[in-house]
């Protein structure tokens, strides 16, 4: 993976930093371009040639740390027959101060960070992996195979040969079983082998009983009182009735 990446790292300043404009003079040192010397189209705007690191700060990717879109507005600067725009003023004069040494500089980081290039570039990770994926390693396929669920049984006859002389083996083969006999020998005790059998009788089920359970009852006495009402005429007076009884 590191290898792959810095394969592509090694053409980034060439792959992705385009040619120099055809309108303006070539040179290695720095030169700012504004937008209105620039040629125009028919309605009147005007041309703006490719800019390199996908139109992003370059002084903003190695000492900011951030991925930031330059501002048109600010001007091109030119250099080494490569367009930069950038984020800020400040940033603009840092690189014309130093250009090269900025550039080697977000070389450098994008060689030592995986994956800064693709998002400099814009590209998605879906893109990045199918690309090492196919520079690295073998294309791979879902494969599947299918059976019959009843296949049709296969006519072939095991005994059939198309060569002579194992034809002829056969053949001889079989007219020397005509001279031989079959033989058999018994052994002095086999004669006594027998088949024998037995019989046993399965146990008979068995029970046992325990004793009878018994139990008494003993009579329930109660005494009911009479006359607790009264007796207007006081003829009656209050008695027991004693009543015992066997449940």
């Amino acid at each position: 993976m590191k290898q792959w990446y810095q394969r592509r790292v090694r053409g980034l300043f060439f792959v992705l930093l385009p040619q120099h404009h055809p309108s303006l003079h070539m040179g290695s040192t720095t030169q700012i371009v504004d937008l209105s010397s620039l040629p125009t189209t028919a309605d009147g705007k005007p041309i703006i040639p490719p800019i390199s690191l996908n139109s992003n700060c370059p002084y903003s990717i190695l000492k900011r740390n951030a991925i930031v879109k330059g501002v048109l507005g600010l001007g091109l600067v030119l250099f080494e027959d490569c367009y930069y725009c950038f984020a800020d003023e400040e940033a603009m004069d840092e690189f014309i101060s130093n250009p090269k040494q900025i550039l080697d500089g977000v070389l450098d980081k994008v060689n030592n960070e995986v994956g800064l290039m693709d998002r400099i570039m814009g590209v998605e990770q879906s893109e990045v992996q199918d690309e090492t994926i196919s520079e690295t390693s073998s294309s791979k396929c879902d494969g599947g195979t299918q059976t019959d669920t009843h296949p049709v049984p296969a006519y072939k006859d095991p005994t059939y040969t198309w060569n002579e002389w194992e034809m002829r083996r056969k053949a001889v083969k079989l007219i020397d079983l005509r001279n031989k006999a079959t033989h058999s020998t018994q052994t002095t005790k086999s004669n006594f082998r027998r088949d024998a059998q037995t019989q046993i009788y399965v146990p008979k089920a068995n029970e046992t009983q325990t004793g009878i359970n018994k139990g008494t009852s003993v009579p329930k006495k109660v005494n009911y009182v009479g006359g607790i009402r009264g007796d207007p005429q006081k003829t009656k007076k209050l008695n027991v009735v004693k009543l015992e009884l066997d449940l």
